[in-house]
């Protein structure tokens, strides 16, 4: 996804696929099954991710998911991340989330110090 710089870890029951190019980290898919959910195995995966992150000296980090998916949305915002205006996507972002398709893509920012 940028710039074919693409990191791929699978470690299941769970899963993260992310992508980091310049000073943003974007979570492509961020997964944990049932069977280990609710145990803060996702909220470890998140923290770690967004410790590469800041490690690399990204400036932020992204993620799209479904405005209707409200479990999903619950979590991302309780750490932290906040649903990025459309007008404020760059050309990466808006090329997965077009705004004028209005699917309930959402895309979800956090600011690292």
């Amino acid at each position: 996804w940028f710039a074919g710089h693409v990191v791929f870890a699978v470690l299941l029951p769970l899963y993260l696929l992310f992508a980091l190019e310049e000073d943003e980290l974007h979570i492509e898919e961020l997964a944990v099954m049932p069977s280990v959910g609710r145990r803060g195995v996702g909220s470890a995966l998140l923290t770690a991710v967004i410790d590469v992150a800041q490690r690399a000296g990204a400036k932020r980090v992204t993620l799209i998911t479904l405005a209707f998916a409200t479990f999903a949305t619950s979590f991302y915002e309780a750490r932290g991340f906040v649903p990025l205006e459309p007008a404020a996507l760059g050309p990466r972002l808006r090329a997965l989330a077009p705004p004028e398709e209005n699917d309930g893509r959402v895309v979800y920012v956090r600011a690292l110090d």
